[in-house]
């Protein structure tokens, strides 16, 4: 009965750790991303992200429109 019960305990805390570690790991990333996205669109320099397949722009930042003179929509 006792090995029932604590068993009953563990299979209900399992979903709570799953949950937390995946909070965790979403927090992990947003932090991830959020650093990113402040390094690209601040650079200096010209920067782009393009698509491997066909080569078209996906994200170009404000240094990259400025170097050639179009605006993010014109590229994209």
């Amino acid at each position: 009965m006792q090995a029932v019960l604590a068993m009953a305990s563990l299979v209900a805390l399992i979903p709570a750790i799953v949950i937390g570690e995946r909070n965790r790991t979403l927090e992990k990333l947003s932090k991830s991303e959020e650093k990113f996205s402040k390094a690209f669109y601040s650079n200096p320099n010209g920067i782009t992200i393009t698509e491997m397949e066909t080569g078209n722009y996906i994200a170009v930042n404000e240094s990259f429109c400025r170097l050639y003179g179009y605006s993010t929509e014109e590229i994209i």
